[in-house]
């Protein structure tokens, strides 16, 4: 499954209702006394918009709540009429909070569509470009370099924490293309890949050895995702931190694990570590919530 780049998040309304058919698009407006609107005021245009915020010399300057004749709505920065800084704007299908340049979304932001999948990433002149992540309601997700709503070259991570390497054509269907690598979930396997399929061979699919598969990350500038353990680990742990709560977590770790490497092999023995490390972090973090 790849991400659906055929539905980029929708460009809101023109600023058509900033200003009167034959004048020019940075109207300014005036209060009924004639003066130029400054300070915080409300505004309705005869188009049936609204406007209630900050004005600066007839424009909308500062910050503000613009409500569109279609339902859809904007609350944020406004610079000379603009939507410009940061910003909230609703539309009919999904929500993008983030960064906006002269009515366009435009540095990083977060989209959310109605279906619950989203974008979290970089924009440019209203659309994905640059490191952003995309995340499906499913729990699959890619994290990687967009262009021009495009994906580059990525990350790729199955429900099952299975993970593709790979770079994107630039076409219209913007699939897999070329030598990719697939990690299993606990990145001891690992498999070749071209045009996003497994490479087979008369014994299957066909398994590349872990140095070869670095080198083929290396080759794309993409590193080896972690385990989905230590992940949790790593959370756990900035989670005990923030509760003050690591020394005691550390040193009731090394009290109750009997670590002994001598006795077992080198794989077993360390997922057995990260499994008790995970255990007693999960009880640690309950009791203090407690």
């Amino acid at each position: 499954m790849g991400v659906d780049f055929s539905r980029p998040p929708p460009v809101p309304p023109s600023h058509r209702y900033n200003h009167i058919v034959g004048q020019t698009k940075f109207m300014r407006y005036r209060n009924p006394s004639g003066e130029l609107l400054s300070g915080r005021a409300r505004y309705r245009f005869s188009n049936g918009a609204f406007y209630l915020g900050e004005w600066q010399l007839g424009l909308k300057h500062g910050h503000g709540n613009y409500i569109h004749p279609n339902g859809e709505s904007y609350v944020g920065q406004f610079h000379e009429g603009h939507m410009q800084g940061r910003g909230l704007y609703k539309y009919a299908r999904g929500t993008y909070e983030g960064d906006w340049l002269a009515d366009k979304k435009h540095g990083h932001g977060v989209y959310r569509f109605a279906d619950g999948d989203w974008y979290d990433g970089q924009f440019v002149n209203d659309q994905w470009h640059g490191e952003g992540t995309y995340k499906f309601h499913s729990g699959e997700r890619f994290e990687g370099t967009h262009r021009w709503n495009q994906r580059i070259r990525g990350t790729y991570y199955h429900t099952n924490d299975v993970v593709d390497l790979q770079q994107y054509s630039t076409r219209l269907e913007n699939g897999p293309i070329g030598e990719g690598v697939r990690w299993s979930a606990d990145r001891e396997h690992a498999w070749k890949l071209r045009d996003g399929m497994p490479v087979v061979d008369a014994g299957g699919m066909k398994e590349i050895t872990l140095a070869a598969a670095r080198q083929i990350g290396g080759t794309l500038c993409l590193q080896v995702p972690e385990r989905r353990a230590m992940m949790r680990f790593r959370r756990l742990r900035r989670h005990a931190l923030l509760v003050g709560r690591w020394r005691l977590f550390f040193v009731r770790m090394y009290d109750e694990i009997h670590f002994r490497p001598g006795g077992l092999g080198e794989k077993q023995a360390r997922m057995e570590f990260e499994s008790c490390i995970l255990l007693l972090a999960e009880k640690e973090l309950k009791r203090v919530a407690l």
